[in-house]
């Protein structure tokens, strides 16, 4: 659980780009491989996970985090909806340290069983909100937006800003707030280990809400 390097995220981002790119708006793909759309690590149960959260979690939850329960589910929505309208790509959907391999300065993603067609930056927001090394500041993940963004544009995205990408990442931030809802209490029920990186979860995933101002 010691997460990853900034190294380790830059290289990760431009990995991960470069598969978004290849499938940016691919509409003749997305009929070919018949991927579901947003599904965002089941997100759109946020709502139907959210009894279960509270019971099950609550030992792990701070008063603040359960004071934000609410906005976060109205956040979470939000994002569902404004996803209809954004471009879409092929997401990873789970994109965590454990489902990378890194060698001789290559990044492998591995385990793509929950791939879907949706919002690029989710995947970003899920691994730089999730598997860094420590909680990252705003401008520091913006830097890592930068690169994504110019790794779209040298893949041959067009007619999509920076400020798209900030934007649109913000959203995949709102959409990460459902992971600790969603995947909290079955990591409780595992083991101890699973019941710290489910504390983890609450504490990184909520942090980088509040930091956006969207909880």
């Amino acid at each position: 659980m010691t997460g990853l390097s900034w190294r380790e995220l830059a290289a990760t981002t431009r990995s991960i780009g470069t598969v978004h790119a290849r499938f940016w708006n691919a509409r003749k793909l997305s009929k070919i491989h018949r991927l579901p759309f947003h599904r965002y690590n089941r997100a759109h149960e946020t709502k139907a996970h959210l009894r279960t959260f509270q019971k099950d979690c609550r030992s792990l939850l701070r008063s603040t985090e359960q004071s934000i329960l609410p906005l976060a589910g109205v956040a979470i929505s939000r994002a569902l909806l404004y996803c209809k309208t954004r471009p879409f790509t092929l997401l990873h959907g789970d994109l965590r340290a454990d489902n990378l391999l890194f060698s001789k300065g290559r990044v492998f993603i591995v385990d793509w069983q929950i791939a879907a067609w949706g919002l690029g930056t989710f995947d970003l927001a899920r691994v730089i909100g999730g598997s860094s090394r420590r909680p990252l500041s705003l401008p520091e993940q913006r830097k890592l937006v930068c690169i994504w963004h110019q790794t779209l544009r040298r893949g041959g995205v067009q007619k999509y800003t920076l400020a798209d990408a900030w934007q649109d990442y913000r959203v995949g931030v709102a959409l990460t707030l459902s992971i600790p809802i969603t995947n909290g209490p079955t990591l409780t029920r595992l083991s101890l280990r699973g019941k710290n990186i489910a504390r983890l979860m609450i504490r990184r995933f909520f942090k980088n809400g509040r930091e956006f101002g969207l909880i």
